[in-house]
């Protein structure tokens, strides 16, 4: 009886098997199909900020390419508003089909929701990542009225003189503030924050020596060149390409590192299937000579080979988050409501 009852157990088994076999056979190909079949029409592009930034002429660069190889127009959208939140939050809502993507920087999805009230999204319940995009590293730059040509040397002015020194940050609660905030705390140094709304008036009070240091975007290196500014390291883990004689804060701060960076992004709920195929488009075209060449003018540096994965690009955020998040208690700058 024993016996009788094992073999219809295993014939069950077996029959079981080769119903589940085909299923899973069958949704492998429809994935693979729909994949293909996609994209049928054009992709919208979203930046959460103005048109000319660095993110929207970047954007643009990679919507080109990623026209060519789909023979489908990629259009970019321009959606600014409360630094990053509109625009962001529009993808958060979109229809989860692949044809709303997100090219953010990382403010929006790292920081912002740590250090303003009422965001409207959660980045990892609403966003499947699919691919990091480019650093930007930022600069830290002295007045050529500064008597310091080094980190070092700023960092012993200031550490003679507390409270004396002033920094220039192109607004509050942005990732250059933040890079500043942590380089004080990690060099062990007191200096005033002077917030500005936007770059060209802070570079501006710093060449002039109104104010003596700047944290700002590559996009300031071009101002050594007529002695303006004095570039005195990159807040980048290691020197940037075509900059190589800019030496990174953290050779003189061991372990600093930050930046400001981009990543492309997909609602969530977006068929795998076509994630894996924008992910794999996305690695080519940011390998291209051409591509990454513009992309370095603007600041923007990708890094396909260790973060070329969702996987690897989802914990590339909770990582930055949680630096976002340490710093912001560091300086004991409390959450505030977010701008309109």
């Amino acid at each position: 009886m024993i016996g009788t009852r094992r073999i219809v157990l295993a014939a069950v088994g077996l029959l079981a098997a080769s119903v589940a076999l085909p299923a899973q056979t069958q949704a492998q190909a429809q994935a693979q199909t729909q994949a293909q079949a996609w994209p049928a029409r054009f992709v919208r592009l979203v930046v959460p900020g103005g048109s000319g930034t660095a993110a929207d002429v970047s954007a643009r660069i990679v919507a080109q390419a990623l026209s060519e190889r789909w023979g489908q127009q990629v259009v970019v959208e321009n959606r600014p508003g409360a630094g990053g939140v509109v625009g962001t939050a529009q993808v958060a809502q979109a229809v989860a089909d692949g044809y709303s993507l997100l090219f953010a920087q990382g403010a929006p999805l790292s920081l912002t929701p740590h250090a303003f009230k009422s965001v409207p999204y959660d980045v990892e319940r609403d966003f499947e990542p699919i691919i990091f995009a480019g650093y930007g590293p930022l600069v830290l730059a002295s007045s050529p009225r500064l008597p310091v040509t080094s980190v070092a040397e700023l960092i012993d002015l200031a550490r003679r003189q507390p409270g004396k020194l002033s920094f220039a940050t192109a607004s509050s609660r942005s990732i250059p503030h933040l890079a500043a905030e942590y380089f004080m705390r990690a060099a062990g140094v007191e200096m005033v924050n002077i917030p500005y709304n936007g770059y060209p008036r802070a570079i501006q009070d710093t060449v002039t020596g109104v104010v003596d240091v700047i944290f700002g975007g590559a996009q300031i290196i071009p101002q050594r060149e007529s002695g303006n500014l004095r570039m005195l390291g990159v807040t980048t883990r290691n020197r940037i390409p075509g900059y190589e004689d800019i030496p990174a804060i953290g050779e003189t701060v061991p372990g600093y590192a930050i930046a400001g960076w981009a990543a492309l992004l997909a609602p969530k709920g977006t068929p795998a299937s076509i994630v894996a195929k924008i992910n794999a488009d996305m690695r080519q075209v940011l390998d291209l000579p051409d591509v990454r060449k513009r992309l370095h003018a603007l600041g923007n540096y990708p890094d396909t080979a260790a973060l070329g994965t969702p996987l690897a690009l989802a914990q590339f955020i909770r990582d930055d988050a949680a630096l976002m998040q340490r710093i912001l208690k560091a300086a004991n700058l409390q959450p505030e409501d977010r701008p309109k």
